[in-house]
Protein backbone atom coordinates (compact mmCIF):
# COMPACT_ATOMS: atom_id res chain seq x y z
CA UNK A 1 0.00 0.00 0.00
CA UNK A 2 1.20 3.42 -0.97
CA UNK A 3 1.66 5.87 2.12
CA UNK A 4 1.55 9.09 -0.36
CA UNK A 5 -1.52 11.07 -0.13
CA UNK A 6 -0.55 12.82 -3.53
CA UNK A 7 -0.72 9.60 -5.35
CA UNK A 8 -3.98 9.97 -5.10
CA UNK A 9 -4.39 13.26 -6.96
CA UNK A 10 -2.78 11.64 -9.68
CA UNK A 11 -4.88 8.94 -9.89
CA UNK A 12 -7.02 10.03 -12.64
CA UNK A 13 -9.75 7.26 -12.46
CA UNK A 14 -10.47 8.62 -9.13
CA UNK A 15 -10.47 12.26 -9.84
CA UNK A 16 -12.15 11.71 -12.90
CA UNK A 17 -15.22 9.57 -10.62
CA UNK A 18 -15.60 12.35 -7.85
CA UNK A 19 -15.95 15.05 -10.38
CA UNK A 20 -18.67 13.26 -12.15
CA UNK A 21 -20.83 13.39 -8.51
CA UNK A 22 -19.70 16.70 -8.12
CA UNK A 23 -20.98 17.65 -11.71
CA UNK A 24 -24.00 15.46 -11.70
CA UNK A 25 -25.05 16.82 -8.66
CA UNK A 26 -24.44 20.47 -9.24
CA UNK A 27 -27.09 19.66 -12.39
CA UNK A 28 -29.40 18.29 -9.81
CA UNK A 29 -29.42 20.81 -8.00
CA UNK A 30 -30.41 23.31 -10.94
CA UNK A 31 -32.86 20.95 -11.67
CA UNK A 32 -34.02 21.63 -8.28
CA UNK A 33 -34.09 24.70 -8.52
CA UNK A 34 -35.56 24.98 -11.42
CA UNK A 35 -38.60 23.30 -10.31
CA UNK A 36 -39.20 25.09 -7.23
CA UNK A 37 -39.34 28.62 -9.83
CA UNK A 38 -41.94 27.02 -11.75
CA UNK A 39 -43.75 26.24 -8.57
CA UNK A 40 -42.85 29.53 -6.94
CA UNK A 41 -40.55 32.19 -8.28
CA UNK A 42 -39.56 33.68 -5.36
CA UNK A 43 -38.98 30.55 -3.43
CA UNK A 44 -36.95 29.53 -6.68
CA UNK A 45 -34.42 32.65 -6.47
CA UNK A 46 -34.18 31.66 -2.58
CA UNK A 47 -32.97 28.25 -3.61
CA UNK A 48 -30.36 28.99 -5.65
CA UNK A 49 -28.15 29.70 -2.38
CA UNK A 50 -28.95 26.75 -1.12
CA UNK A 51 -27.27 23.72 -0.57
CA UNK A 52 -28.86 19.89 -1.99
CA UNK A 53 -30.48 19.04 1.27
CA UNK A 54 -31.94 22.86 1.96
CA UNK A 55 -33.16 22.64 -1.58
CA UNK A 56 -35.01 19.27 -1.65
CA UNK A 57 -36.69 20.46 1.74
CA UNK A 58 -37.57 23.70 0.44
CA UNK A 59 -38.91 22.01 -2.78
CA UNK A 60 -41.07 19.77 -0.64
CA UNK A 61 -42.65 22.77 1.65
CA UNK A 62 -43.08 24.66 -2.02
CA UNK A 63 -45.04 21.72 -3.19
CA UNK A 64 -46.98 21.03 -0.59
CA UNK A 65 -48.80 24.02 -1.36
CA UNK A 66 -48.57 24.44 -4.88
CA UNK A 67 -49.75 21.01 -6.11
CA UNK A 68 -52.09 20.91 -3.23
CA UNK A 69 -55.41 20.59 -5.69
CA UNK A 70 -53.88 16.85 -6.69
CA UNK A 71 -52.59 14.76 -3.63
CA UNK A 72 -51.42 12.03 -5.39
CA UNK A 73 -49.33 14.46 -7.65
CA UNK A 74 -48.07 16.20 -4.70
CA UNK A 75 -47.31 12.66 -2.98
CA UNK A 76 -45.05 11.11 -6.30
CA UNK A 77 -43.20 14.60 -5.69
CA UNK A 78 -42.34 14.15 -2.23
CA UNK A 79 -41.66 10.60 -2.79
CA UNK A 80 -39.09 12.05 -5.52
CA UNK A 81 -37.49 14.40 -2.85
CA UNK A 82 -37.44 11.32 -0.20
CA UNK A 83 -35.23 9.18 -2.23
CA UNK A 84 -33.45 11.93 -3.99
CA UNK A 85 -32.18 13.33 -0.25
CA UNK A 86 -31.04 9.35 0.56
CA UNK A 87 -29.44 8.94 -2.66
CA UNK A 88 -27.62 12.36 -1.83
CA UNK A 89 -26.47 11.16 1.20
CA UNK A 90 -24.95 7.55 -0.24
CA UNK A 91 -23.73 8.49 -3.38
CA UNK A 92 -22.82 12.12 -2.80
CA UNK A 93 -21.93 13.32 0.67
CA UNK A 94 -20.17 10.59 1.97
CA UNK A 95 -17.84 10.65 -1.33
CA UNK A 96 -17.47 14.01 -1.26
CA UNK A 97 -16.46 14.58 2.64
CA UNK A 98 -14.51 11.45 2.89
CA UNK A 99 -10.51 11.23 2.93
CA UNK A 100 -9.53 8.73 0.31
CA UNK A 101 -6.42 6.18 0.51
CA UNK A 102 -4.45 4.20 -1.97
CA UNK A 103 -5.52 0.40 -1.70
CA UNK A 104 -3.60 -2.86 -2.80
CA UNK A 105 -6.49 -3.60 -4.88
CA UNK A 106 -5.94 -2.70 -8.58
CA UNK A 107 -9.30 0.07 -9.15
CA UNK A 108 -10.23 0.25 -5.42
CA UNK A 109 -9.47 2.98 -3.01
CA UNK A 110 -9.87 2.92 0.83
CA UNK A 111 -12.81 5.51 1.54
CA UNK A 112 -12.65 6.69 5.00
CA UNK A 113 -15.73 8.72 6.10
CA UNK A 114 -15.40 9.79 9.88
CA UNK A 115 -19.16 8.78 10.39
CA UNK A 116 -18.73 5.63 8.91
CA UNK A 117 -15.88 2.85 8.83
CA UNK A 118 -13.10 2.65 6.51
CA UNK A 119 -14.46 0.83 3.21
CA UNK A 120 -12.86 -0.52 0.46
CA UNK A 121 -14.50 0.60 -3.06
CA UNK A 122 -14.38 0.32 -6.43
CA UNK A 123 -13.87 3.38 -8.57
CA UNK A 124 -16.49 2.36 -10.62
CA UNK A 125 -19.19 2.39 -7.83
CA UNK A 126 -18.43 5.99 -7.60
CA UNK A 127 -18.86 6.10 -11.44
CA UNK A 128 -22.48 4.22 -10.43
CA UNK A 129 -23.45 7.09 -7.74
CA UNK A 130 -22.79 9.25 -10.50
CA UNK A 131 -25.33 8.10 -12.99
CA UNK A 132 -27.70 7.37 -10.45
CA UNK A 133 -27.42 11.43 -9.50
CA UNK A 134 -28.15 12.13 -13.07
CA UNK A 135 -31.21 9.66 -13.35
CA UNK A 136 -32.96 11.31 -10.63
CA UNK A 137 -31.92 14.58 -12.25
CA UNK A 138 -33.40 13.21 -15.34
CA UNK A 139 -36.70 12.55 -13.23
CA UNK A 140 -37.29 15.96 -11.68
CA UNK A 141 -36.69 17.30 -15.37
CA UNK A 142 -39.64 14.69 -16.22
CA UNK A 143 -41.30 16.66 -13.33
CA UNK A 144 -41.05 19.51 -14.26
CA UNK A 145 -42.85 19.14 -17.77
CA UNK A 146 -45.68 17.24 -15.13
CA UNK A 147 -45.69 20.17 -13.18
CA UNK A 148 -46.34 22.63 -16.16
CA UNK A 149 -49.36 20.38 -17.69
CA UNK A 150 -50.52 20.27 -14.05
CA UNK A 151 -50.23 24.40 -13.89
CA UNK A 152 -52.26 24.97 -16.98
CA UNK A 153 -54.60 22.11 -16.89
CA UNK A 154 -54.92 21.08 -13.91
CA UNK A 155 -55.52 17.54 -12.19
CA UNK A 156 -56.17 16.69 -15.53
CA UNK A 157 -53.25 17.42 -16.94
CA UNK A 158 -51.03 14.93 -15.35
CA UNK A 159 -50.07 11.62 -16.46
CA UNK A 160 -50.61 9.34 -13.72
CA UNK A 161 -47.94 6.33 -13.44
Amino acid sequence: MSTLIDDLADNDALMLALGRIVLRSAELGEAIDTVIYRLDSAKGKESRALMLGRKLRLAKTTARSALSADQEFCHHFMSLCDDTVLLIQQERNSPIHSTFLADDIEGNVIKWDTQLELESIRIDDLNKGAEKIKAKTKRFRQFLHEIQNFQALGPAGVSRR
